[in-house]
């Protein structure tokens, strides 16, 4: 039915004398932020679409090359390239984000991401099917800078974001994600418990992370749903509890490595903890005595604006950084000390 749909969107816009591009994509807009039923299932079924029609695209993009004509001007072609990922994208993303409270590491990486992909090639195949004058031209110098973007940026991004500790460390992905029917936005979640996560050791009613509530404990061939059974490696729990909530879920089901330490802390908190608390525990000295009152979730929000995990503060010589969300509030924050 979204096939059907997009499809009669975007015939019908284009009859009307639209876009029919924009019109497809407001729809997927939209259609892709109405959680409920089962519409998860279909998205990840469109993933597998998507594919199969980027693969089909990039077959109409060799029927269309010609190998023998992109040499002819392959030189200008890769000084255009260059100077588009050393010049020209990462002077407009560092002008695009002044606004905003990124650091010079996520400046950089953003700067990065380029051309990648086939959205390009086909934006400048338009001109070359409608038969205007020196698009063939054009054409060939968008290839290989596309290509050029590709095998340069594209081959060196996980590597970059790792030296840049930009990336967020992996999440085990969930055993089942299921809509719950008639609960709205609320969909039954389950992970498997690993030994050293933080939710090995304890109780099933501890286990409530913000709306997501702890239901089941599956036990080789038991269900356990006491409030009060303590959680073991290798338990299946089941959650009824938004999408949103799956990344904190995942987190609390995962083994803490040393490199998760690394990246998030020695130790955790809670996101309402006062910054005077904190301070307290600590023995930090505030650099302004006014954010004593702050919790830590409105000292990010002050300072960074929006937090999402992974961000980072420092008060002192404490490094601060967001472990998980809760929706848009900060659900728990990872504290490194000082070495």
């Amino acid at each position: 039915m979204l096939c059907t749909g997009g499809a009669s969107v975007f015939a019908a816009t284009n009859a009307l004398g639209g876009s029919g591009f924009l019109a497809v994509y407001l729809a997927g807009l939209i259609a892709g932020n109405r959680r409920g039923g089962a519409g998860d299932n279909v998205l990840r079924s469109m993933d597998s679409m998507a594919w199969l029609a980027q693969s089909g695209m990039f077959l109409l993009l060799g029927l269309l090359v010609t190998p023998s004509t992109l040499g002819e001007h392959g030189i200008e072609a890769l000084l255009i390239a260059l100077f588009l990922m050393f010049v020209a994208r990462p002077l407009a993303v560092w002008i695009s984000l002044l606004p905003f409270h990124f650091d010079w590491r996520e400046k950089l990486f953003v700067s990065w991401t380029g051309l990648r992909g086939a959205v390009p090639i086909v934006l400048a195949m338009f001109p070359l099917l409608a038969g205007i004058s020196q698009t063939r031209l054009l054409f060939d110098v968008t290839l290989i800078v596309v290509l050029a973007s590709l095998l340069l940026q594209g081959s060196t991004m996980a590597w970059l974001a790792r030296r840049l500790r930009v990336s967020l460390p992996a999440l085990p992905a969930p055993l089942q994600v299921s809509s719950w029917k008639g609960g709205g936005h609320l969909h039954l979640i389950q992970f498997i418990v690993e030994a050293g996560s933080r939710a090995e050791g304890k109780k099933l009613g501890d286990l409530q992370v913000g709306e997501a509530q702890p239901l089941v404990i599956l036990r080789e061939d038991r269900r356990l749903n006491d409030v009060g059974t303590v959680v073991a490696a290798g338990d299946h729990i089941g959650w009824l509890a938004p999408v949103n909530e799956e990344a904190s879920l995942a987190a609390l089901c995962q083994t803490v490595t040393p490199s998760i330490k690394r990246f998030y802390g020695d130790f955790t908190v809670r996101g309402d903890v006062s910054v005077a608390e904190l301070s307290f525990a600590y023995g930090v000295i505030l650099p302004d005595a006014r954010i004593g009152t702050l919790t830590l979730d409105a000292l990010f929000r002050r300072r960074i604006g929006q937090p999402v995990v992974g961000d980072t503060l420092f008060i002192g010589d404490l490094r601060l950084r967001v472990r998980s969300m809760d929706g848009e509030r900060i659900d728990q924050v990872g504290i490194r000390l000082p070495h």
